[in-house]
């Protein structure tokens, strides 16, 4: 489905940043744990939004990588934020047990 323009823009400003950040993640510039941690959830859920739209423009564009740093990290990040969520979780228990509660 096509956009209005003014939300076609807001949209791919939006996930050409999207985009940059993947690919400070691919590259191992920024930190992949805090990032999945933190943002994960909203790149994957926008990508599932998004991924009917992206598929036409690239086949519109006959370019199959258009977004794929995006693809390829909103993939990975529940392993992430699953693990996160271990290490917080037996943070807890160890200050807990620390703490005597």
């Amino acid at each position: 489905h096509d956009l209005p323009d003014a939300e076609t823009t807001e949209w791919l400003a939006m996930v050409n940043l999207i985009e940059e950040i993947g690919a400070l993640y691919a590259r191992e510039l920024i930190d992949r744990d805090v990032l999945a941690e933190t943002l994960g959830v909203h790149f994957e859920g926008l990508w599932k939004r998004s991924s009917n739209y992206i598929t036409g423009v690239r086949q519109a564009q006959n370019n199959p990588w258009l977004f794929d740093y995006w693809e390829q990290m909103q993939a990975h990040t529940p392993t992430r934020r699953a693990k996160a969520k271990r290490m917080i979780t037996r943070r807890r228990r160890r200050r807990e047990l620390f703490r005597g509660d």
